[in-house]
Formats: structure tokens, sequence, C-alpha cells
């Protein structure tokens, strides 16, 4: 299987590897994420995003969630990377103080979705590679 290259635009830039876990839903970081845990309940399903590149529509927004953000990374159960069909200030805000590579990917989300549990690497300038 050859690799896929989709072209994105890079939030807060950077390099990241993991497996696609993608989310169909907004995610509010305030209720639905445990920090501690690193465990995102989705439509009462939990779902473990540490070291996963998690895909999302969008946010819920709230003035907690950079906070929220920058608590899984200090307790090790981040996301690898973020990508996310449309990125408001609080998720912009929260990857940048937590180092977590932030890629806007609005035309090709969709198609990214589909293949949910490949292989990805986010890359520098917004590039994702799927496996």
């Amino acid at each position: 299987m050859s690799k896929q290259i989709l072209k994105g635009r890079a939030i807060v830039d950077g390099e990241a590897t993991g497996q696609l876990l993608c989310i169909r839903t907004p995610v509010s970081f305030l209720g639905m994420l445990n920090p501690s845990s690193g465990e995102l309940k989705v439509e009462g399903v939990v779902l473990s995003i540490p070291g996963k590149v998690l895909a999302i529509p969008g946010t819920i927004g709230s003035t907690v969630a950079p906070y929220i953000i920058y608590q899984t990374r200090k307790l090790n159960t981040a996301p690898a990377a973020i990508i996310s069909k449309n990125v408001d200030t609080y998720l912009a805000s929260g990857c940048a103080v937590s180092k977590i590579p932030l890629v806007e990917l609005k035309n090709e989300f969709d198609d990214l979705c589909r293949l949910s549990g490949s292989a990805v690497r986010v890359l520098p300038g917004g590039l994702i590679e799927v496996e």
C-alpha cells in the first residue's frame, strides 16, 4: 500500500507519529476529557488518546480548554498531535503552550477519517503522511 500525503495548514508546527483516531463529533475538553487518564468520552464510548494522532471536526469552546490540554501534556496523557477541520483560539492556544503539533485540514478531513486506525506522521509545514 502506498503512502498518502495530505496538506493542511500548520497552526502549531511540529512532528509527531501515532495511530490515527478520528472522532466525527466536536469535542469539549471540559467534561469529555479526563486529563489524568487521557480518556475521552464521546457519545458514551470511552476512547484512549495518549500518543494518538487525534482528528476532530472542531471543539465546543471553553476558556479552560487550553489548561486541560496543557494538563494532558504534564501528565503524559496528551495526544501526539491534533488534526482539526476547524481550529478555534482555545484549541490553538492549548496546543501552542503544550507543544502539541496542530494541523487544520479543511477539505480532506472526511477523507482522512476514512483511514482512522492507520499509522500517521504529522510533519512540519502541515503535511500529513498516512500509511
